[in-house]
């Protein structure tokens, strides 16, 4: 019965799983090369997945940062836009208030043209019409 071929079930049993304990044990103190390069290739897709995912978020400020700048470029264009139309309501206000201030400079003159107009007409009429006792 020691025959090392024909050992009982039971003892089959106990060998088999003392040597897969073993067998365990032993690759986990002592990885083999395919486990190491399983274990390497992992941490590389990792370090891969982390410089791609870093290099998504640089990608990403960038296209932020950008719109950000196109924004405030539009926001100073627009700004100095209206600057520049107030600028030329301004001016077009003024140029409307001297315009009137003219007119109204012109229509005075004339006034006072037409009253002494006026005044020389009525002037030549009492000359004209004055009684026979006034004139000499």
């Amino acid at each position: 019965m020691d025959d090392p071929i024909r050992l009982n079930p039971a003892m089959n049993d106990l060998a088999a799983a003392l040597t897969e304990s073993f067998e365990a044990l032993f690759t986990q103190a002592y990885p083999s090369g395919l486990e190491e390069e399983h274990c390497e290739q992992s941490r590389l897709k990792m370090a891969e997945k982390a410089l791609k995912d870093a290099g998504i978020a640089e990608r990403k400020r960038i296209r932020e940062e950008k719109a950000a700048e196109a924004e405030k470029s539009k926001e100073e264009k627009r700004d100095r836009r209206q600057k520049e139309i107030a600028l030329w309501q301004e001016e077009a206000l003024e140029k409307a208030r001297l315009k009137a201030a003219a007119k109204a400079i012109k229509d005075a003159e004339k006034a006072v043209k037409d009253a002494g107009i006026a005044e020389r007409k009525r002037i030549r009429e009492e000359k004209k019409i004055k009684p026979p006792s006034v004139q000499g």
